[in-house]
């Protein structure tokens, strides 16, 4: 039996962008001058349908599904002419902000956030090309691709920043950390998690939640709950040992964690950079089909 997800987000992306608002975004981008040559509304769909299908979300395959959509063929360097067109930028930037506007409505902004200036969560996606442009834009998986980095505020909606580049950069490499996270949460995928990043997003007074690698094991300090009874004491041991002995629903840890600074802005202090040793909290979340933990390194227990 099929899911009944993809049913279900494709009639949310119906309700979302109605053929009104992507003819306003079409306009406002300036991407159709004669609407008869190119239809906006259909290449959207076309892109929403190859992106949802389980097929390889190619340029080529967008291609397919809007010759189907508008039952006529299309030259294929100018589809191509047009899909990378600074217009065709412009008009997916605004499909994108009112997405997120939709996702993170300002009126239903979580009280948790509040607490923080900025809720920012980053992250990236790969478009493969056409095998011929792998000398400009090569790829990792596949010979020519390059990579779309955003950073969305949780709060705001419209993305704060999108970033394109060869395929083969390395999401960590997108990261830009600066004053500019004072106050706030920075959130991303396990692509992005770098101890020495880490570092520098706490020197610059901001706060983070990142999934927890694998083969991450910090030293635990002590527990920020309280159990009942004879709880294990887990001070003194490191994450991966205490993991298959514990079985609470909830982790909630100290630990410590050594960082190597070379790279980072400023100076090099005499005799070059030391270890230095951070003091973070983890928190695990049982998932009991599993038995496992999904580990989440987290901001300090007094936010």
């Amino acid at each position: 039996m099929a899911s009944s997800q993809p049913i279900e987000l494709t009639r949310s992306l119906q309700e979302a962008f109605p053929r009104k608002l992507l003819e306003e975004f079409a306009r406002r981008s300036k991407l159709v001058k004669r609407k008869r040559i190119f239809d906006p509304v259909r290449f959207f769909w076309a892109l929403m349908e190859t992106i949802l299908s389980e097929s390889c979300a190619s340029i080529a395959n967008v291609k397919r599904a809007y010759e189907r959509l508008t039952r006529r063929p299309f030259d294929a360097s100018e589809f191509y002419s047009r899909v990378g067109s600074p217009v065709m930028v412009e008009f997916l930037r605004l499909c994108l902000g009112h997405a997120c506007a939709q996702v993170f409505p300002e009126a239903q902004r979580p009280e948790l956030l509040q607490r923080f200036t900025q809720a920012l969560i980053q992250d990236s996606s790969v478009v493969r090309l056409r095998d011929k442009l792998a000398n400009r834009l090569p790829g990792v998986s596949t010979p020519a691709a390059f990579k779309i980095n955003i950073i969305v505020n949780a709060g705001s909606g419209p993305p704060s920043k999108i970033e394109v580049a060869k395929g083969t950069k390395a999401e960590v490499k997108f990261m830009a950390i600066n004053s500019n996270l004072a106050g706030a949460l920075f959130m991303a995928d396990l692509g992005y998690y770098c101890h020495r990043r880490l570092a520098r997003i706490e020197n610059n007074d901001g706060f983070f939640l990142f999934r927890l690698k694998d083969n991450s094991d910090p030293a635990i300090l002590g527990s920020n709950l309280v159990h009942r009874g004879r709880a294990m004491n887990l001070a003194g041991r490191t994450l991966r040992d205490v993991i298959g002995l514990v079985q609470r629903e909830t982790l909630d840890l100290m630990v410590e964690v050594e960082v190597n600074l070379k790279g980072s802005p400023g100076p090099i202090p005499a005799g070059g950079h030391k270890m230095h040793k951070r003091y973070w909290r983890v928190v695990g979340l049982l998932n009991f089909e599993t038995g496992e933990y999904h580990l989440y390194t987290s901001v300090p227990t007094r936010k």
